[in-house]
């Protein structure tokens, strides 16, 4: 049962639903924070860490399947080799999201591609699952999953 205050939404009907509703914000408590680089503090050159926010792949599918359920597939593809610089021990794996609804209602369907690169160490511990959900992640982000967390908030430096 759902308070007075609380919004449901149904299911995306078109893509410009689906976009709008893929845009909206997180719950708190579904956004994680990371450090990710070392950064000058209090005038000590590496005293400082810029912190960035992020959500996690079950975070990105929940929206997915909230917003147009039945209606998105993932698919994915190694980066051929030959795409990939010389010398790097990165590792990079393509996602697409494809979104399947119609530009207007009642009319035919039409599928929406969302692509990006998930990328990783080749001797990164957390191995091919991290690997599958950075990929997932990026290419939600193509889609406005989480993309406010890079444009709308403050650097934060702890």
């Amino acid at each position: 049962m759902s308070s007075p205050t609380q919004t449901i939404n149904p299911p995306a009907r078109t893509h410009a639903e689906a976009a709008a509703l893929f845009r909206r914000p997180f719950a708190p408590g579904a956004i994680g924070f990371r450090a990710m680089s070392k950064v000058p503090l209090g005038g000590q050159p590496y005293a400082g860490a810029q912190v960035a926010a992020y959500l996690g792949a079950q975070s990105v599918v929940q929206r997915l399947n909230a917003v147009v359920p039945g209606r998105w597939r993932q698919q994915f593809q190694p980066v051929p080799a030959e795409l990939v610089p010389a010398g790097t021990r990165r590792i990079y794996l393509a996602c697409r999201l494809i979104v399947t609804l119609p530009v207007e209602a009642g009319g035919p369907d039409v599928e929406a591609l969302y692509e990006d690169l998930g990328e990783m160490d080749s001797g990164s511990f957390a191995g091919l699952k991290a690997l599958y959900s950075d990929a997932r992640k990026r290419a939600a982000v193509a889609a406005g999953i989480g993309a406010y967390l890079y444009t709308s908030l403050e650097a934060v430096v702890l």
